[in-house]
């Protein structure tokens, strides 16, 4: 739901606040959604834990967005000529990201457990 109500709104302000700000910006809310997991960890109320990553959840989806609408505009901009092979790139890149990232994180999971994991993806 973050990642849809944001992305819009980002949309209309790449213009006035700089795209590469907003990548940034975008970049720093992941972090902070990744710190936040890594966190998690420490949390043995079960009614904070839900909250908590309820929250952190919101926060990445707002992170997404940013980054999301801020790439393929950069796309859009800096590859003019080919727009189109530009976006396919993204989305290539995306897919193997969501085909090759679960296994890479099965792997950090087991060497690091849970905080480890997410610790390592925040660095």
């Amino acid at each position: 739901m973050a990642f849809a109500l944001v992305s819009p709104f980002v949309g209309q302000m790449l213009g006035r606040f700089g795209r590469k700000n907003f990548l940034i910006l975008g970049c720093f809310i992941m972090f902070l959604s990744n710190f936040g997991f890594a966190m998690m960890h420490f949390i043995d109320n079960t009614n904070a834990f839900v909250f908590t990553f309820i929250l952190t959840r919101i926060v990445q989806g707002v992170g997404t967005g940013i980054i999301q609408t801020a790439n393929y505009s950069i796309a859009s901009v800096v590859y003019r000529d080919s727009v189109e092979f530009a976006i396919g790139s993204l989305e290539a890149c995306a897919g193997f990201g969501l085909c090759i990232g679960p296994l890479i994180g099965i792997v950090v999971f087991n060497y690091t457990g849970y905080f480890g994991s997410f610790a390592t993806f925040t660095i």
